[in-house]
C-alpha cells in the first residue's frame, strides 16, 4: 500500500511575510530536514516562487490566484493526487478537504468587539466560517500555544486530544544578518536609547497603549514598525502629531534585527532569569525559556 502523500497549500509564498507565513516557512524548513522524498509537495498557483528543498516538491497547480486558487484549484489537486492536505494560514477549502490545519487564534471568535467596522465584520464572519469549518472538517488541527489550544477547544468544542502545539520559531534569527542601516536613515534611533515594537492595526497588537506609553514619556523615543495606515489610526486616537514618535514602515527583517538588539530595554532582557522573564505578563514559561536561552546559548 502507498504511503498518502500530504500537499500543502502553498498559496502564503505570494503573500506579503508576516507572522503566519513565518510561521509556514519555518515549519517546512524543518519538514524538509525530517521527511523522506515525495511524502510531503508544496502546492502553488502558477508563478509563485518558493525556497528550495531537499526533499519537498513544489507543484505549480491551476489557473487562479489568492483565495479563489485556495477555494477551487488548490481542492481540485487534492482530489487528482489523491492527497491529504497541510493548510498553515487560517484557512482550509470550504469542500474538498482531508488533513491537518493549523489555527492560530480564534480571536475573531473570541473579541468580536474588535472587529466593528464593514471590512472588520466581514472578516470576521469569514474567519469564523473558517474555524467552524476546519473543527469540523480537518482530521487534526495545529495551533501555536497551549492558550489557543484551549481556546479551540472552548468555543469550537474540539477535543484537546485532536489538536497539537507547534510553538512559533525563533530560531529564524539566527540566520539572520543585521542591516544597522536603519540607524543611517534614522539618525534619532541611539543605540539603548530608544524603544522599538512591530504593530499594524489590529485591536491585539496594543498600538494604542505604545502611543499613550510615548505621549507619558516625552522625553524617550518610540519607533514603531508595520505596514497599514499607523499614523491615520493615530489620528483617530487623538494621538497624532507624537514628536517622540518614529513610524518606520515595513522593515526588512535585517533591519528588525538590528533594531531589536540595541532598544533600551534589551539589556534588562538579557539580565532577567526565566523566572521573571515567566512572571512577565503575557510571556508564560515556553516563551520565557526560549527568550532565555537565545540570550545564554
Amino acid at each position: 500500500m502507498s504511503e498518502t502523500v500530504w500537499a500543502v497549500d502553498g498559496s502564503f509564498f505570494a503573500q506579503r511575510l508576516s507572522g503566519i507565513q513565518r510561521y509556514s516557512i519555518e515549519l517546512l524548513a524543518a519538514l524538509d530536514r525530517i521527511v523522506p522524498p515525495g511524502l510531503v509537495e508544496i502546492v502553488t498557483p502558477q508563478g509563485v516562487e518558493t525556497p528550495l528543498y531537499e526533499n519537498i516538491k513544489t507543484v505549480p497547480f491551476g489557473t487562479h490566484k489568492g483565495g479563489v486558487w485556495q477555494q477551487l484549484d488548490y481542492p481540485r489537486y487534492l482530489k487528482q493526487r489523491g492527497a491529504k492536505g497541510l493548510a498553515t494560514c487560517n484557512v482550509i477549502p470550504l469542500f474538498g478537504f482531508r488533513g491537518i490545519a493549523v489555527v492560530h487564534d480564534v480571536c475573531y471568535r473570541a473579541r468580536p468587539d474588535f472587529y466593528t467596522d464593514p471590512r472588520g465584520r466581514l472578516s470576521a464572519a469569514w474567519h469564523r466560517l473558517q474555524y467552524r469549518r476546519i473543527a469540523k472538517k480537518a482530521e487534526r488541527i495545529i495551533t501555536v500555544s497551549e492558550f489557543s489550544k484551549s481556546e479551540i477547544t472552548k468555543y469550537y468544542g474540539v477535543p484537546a486530544s485532536e489538536i497539537e502545539v507547534v510553538y512559533n520559531a525563533w530560531q529564524q534569527m539566527e540566520r539572520i544578518t543585521p542591516d544597522d542601516s536603519i540607524f543611517a536613515a534614522y539618525p534619532q534611533l541611539k543605540a539603548g536609547a530608544y524603544y522599538f515594537s512591530m504593530a499594524n492595526l489590529l485591536k491585539n497588537k496594543n498600538f494604542p497603549w505604545v502611543l499613550r506609553a510615548a505621549k507619558a514619556r516625552p522625553d524617550a523615543v518610540f519607533a514603531i514598525a508595520g505596514g497599514g495606515s499607523l499614523a491615520a489610526q493615530a489620528e483617530r486616537l487623538g494621538l497624532a502629531d507624537l514628536p517622540n514618535v518614529l513610524y518606520l514602515g515595513y522593515v526588512s527583517d535585517g533591519a528588525a534585527k538590528a533594531l531589536m538588539a540595541q532598544f533600551k530595554s534589551v539589556g534588562a532582557v538579557k539580565e532577567a532569569t526565566p523566572d521573571q522573564l515567566e512572571n512577565t505578563p503575557g510571556v508564560g514559561k515556553q516563551t520565557a525559556q526560549t527568550i532565555y536561552e537565545y540570550f545564554h546559548a
